[in-house]
């Protein structure tokens, strides 16, 4: 069952019927020839130049812009979106470069290529300030095999400050899944070969201005097997708005089977204070792929797939309190098939009454898969409601990520949808937080005449304005796409 969970957990990561509220279709545009080798195309707005979207709703798309390499081998990848406290800049990370642009116009503003991103880059952060961008990926060395690498960039520039790695006792790969700043250190999470502990879970906290390893600590659950079975992604790490914990969520061995396993640590030190794990009665596989804090720091939520004996596999969703880790409450959530969900990325209400939760559903014709999107109440796990989304046709539709605006009237979920064989798009859904309610609808796919049209999106991020600033791969490169709820 491990490749399975493996399975669901990507197309509900860090994933109704739809009920559209008015109309506005953009028009089919032109087809522009692709950019030269490691360029990128210019931001447009509306519906303008080399793509195709229709945006159903009180929802206007702003700009959009691709960078592509041009060379062989597979599609440029971007997998993280982060925006800038103030809202100005948008950070773009994925398998080629990283690259800025001014969240309100789309407008390029540098791209940073370094040699450390050959391997591809996971995930990015911004600190507390702005003045600096952090992102990781693996780097293969010919002495030490994959590692974690971790940049520092100058938010105005690009321009690296500083490069760590970091190498396991193992003789196995290093894998990075997710970074976070939090207070004066940067953190990053993965997992990590051991000296006879199998894979672990690995957490390594720098200094955010010189790069200095503050600290790490590594988790080997009690029996002893793979930790991290399904490196969970950007979501898998969370540090509270103080920056003064730092927690860590994933796949842990246990006696039967998989367990989820949330790891809190100290984030000045790295001292652990406490480990939680949460299995199905069945004793069958669970991981969890995602962890987020409240706003108050009082509530930790995890979220992944469980798998049950009468239900198949289920999301399942577990909090915590942040202090003691002391199982607060946990939800489980079996779709209309009863065969397979699975939700991966999690967003707490602004005011935090609310976290939602977000992923992928069987619909009731089996094998054909929905959005779905649930809100619980923090302090009770109060379902207040749960939303499937099916897109055009009746295909396959699989949620990546979502965002909840500043104001708490915006939530947002993306991923991709597949109206025919072949055809991916991009799907970003608005809808009212306090009720589910769909509110507007937006896809966006690459049409160029040399390139695939497949397009899925991978990473959703809301400034402060409520610009929302969508990314992943279309076509063969990355495609970012802007877009402003008008009501």
């Amino acid at each position: 069952m491990r490749t399975h969970l493996r399975r669901r957990l990507t197309i509900g990561t860090a994933i109704i019927a739809s009920v559209l509220v008015g109309s506005a279709a953009c028009g089919t545009p032109s087809e522009p020839t692709s950019p030269a080798r490691g360029t990128s195309s210019g931001a447009t707005g509306g519906a303008s130049g080399g793509s195709t979207g229709v945006a159903t709703g009180p929802v206007k798309r702003l700009w959009k812009a691709a960078w592509r390499s041009g060379g062989e081998g597979p599609p440029d990848d971007a997998k993280d979106v982060v925006i800038s406290p103030d809202g100005l800049t948008s950070y773009v990370v994925g398998s080629g470069p990283v690259i800025a642009y001014a969240t309100a116009s789309g407008q390029q503003r540098w791209t940073a290529d370094d040699p450390a991103f050959t391997q591809g880059l996971v995930s990015g952060a911004v600190s507390a300030d702005g003045s600096l961008v952090f992102v990781t990926g693996p780097t293969t060395k010919a002495d030490t095999g994959e590692n974690y690498t971790t940049v520092a960039l100058d938010a105005s520039s690009g321009k690296p400050l500083w490069r760590k790695s970091y190498t396991g006792p193992g003789a196995g790969a290093d894998t990075p899944a997710a970074i976070v700043a939090a207070g004066d250190l940067v953190v990053v999470n993965g997992t990590s070969a051991g000296s006879g502990t199998g894979v672990d879970f690995a957490t390594v906290a720098y200094d955010a201005k010189t790069g200095t390893q503050k600290w790490v600590a590594r988790y080997d659950g009690a029996a002893h097997g793979d930790e991290g079975w399904f490196p969970s992604g950007i979501h898998s790490l969370a540090a509270n708005q103080a920056g003064s914990m730092v927690y860590v969520t994933g796949g842990s061995q246990g006696a039967g089977g998989a367990d989820y396993a949330t790891v809190a640590y100290e984030a000045a030190t790295g001292t652990r204070k406490w480990v939680a794990t949460y299995s199905d009665p069945s004793k069958a596989n669970d991981v969890s792929a995602a962890v987020a804090v409240s706003p108050d720091g009082v509530t930790v939520v995890t979220t992944g797939a469980s798998e049950s004996k009468t239900t198949k596999t289920d999301s399942a969703t577990v909090a915590y309190n942040a202090a003691t880790g002391k199982q607060a409450w946990v939800k489980r959530y079996n779709g209309p098939a009863s065969q397979n969900e699975g939700t991966g990325a999690i967003a707490f209400a602004p005011d935090g009454q609310s976290v939602f939760v977000t992923g992928t559903s069987e619909g009731a014709t089996q094998g054909k898969e929905d959005f779905i999107t649930i809100a619980y109440g923090t302090t009770d796990g109060t379902q207040r409601w749960a939303v499937r989304w099916d897109g055009k046709n009746g295909g396959d539709d699989n949620a990546a990520d979502l965002a909840t605006g500043p104001d708490g009237t915006t939530l947002v979920v993306t991923g991709k949808t597949v109206p025919a064989p072949m055809q991916d798009e991009y799907a970003t859904v608005g809808y009212d937080p306090a009720t589910g309610k769909v509110l507007w609808t937006a896809t966006f796919a690459s049409l160029s005449a040399n390139e695939s049209r497949a397009s899925e999106a991978h990473a959703v991020a809301i400034s402060k304005d409520g610009t929302i600033v969508v990314t992943g791969v279309s076509g063969v490169g990355y495609g970012t796409v802007a877009y402003r709820a008008t009501k």
